[in-house]
């Protein structure tokens, strides 16, 4: 069975603060322990053709779906927190 890694990179900055989180997502299915700026575990799978990662943080569960779209020229991502929900639009 062939295992993947993808690091996920976040620089969150606003008016008082940026930070970077970083993470390395294994794509087996499983929990992993969060490495770097916070707690946590990170599960990461392939759901179809989306790339789904849900997290277990002290804030509660988030989910994070990454998906390209027909041209690849742009990827959204979708992010469900205790926070509220985000969507992203990633272009080259």
């Amino acid at each position: 069975m062939l295992h993947f890694a993808l690091v996920m990179k976040d620089r969150v900055t606003n008016a008082t603060a940026e930070r970077t989180i970083e993470s390395d997502w294994k794509l087996d299915n499983k929990y992993h322990p969060v490495v770097g700026g916070e707690s946590g575990e990170v599960l990461a799978k392939w759901d179809g053709s989306v790339l789904l990662g849900k997290r277990e943080t002290s804030a509660g569960p988030e989910e994070i779906r990454l998906m390209l779209d027909a041209g690849r020229s742009s990827m959204t991502e979708t992010i469900q927190s205790p926070k509220g929900n985000t969507t992203l639009i990633w272009r080259r």
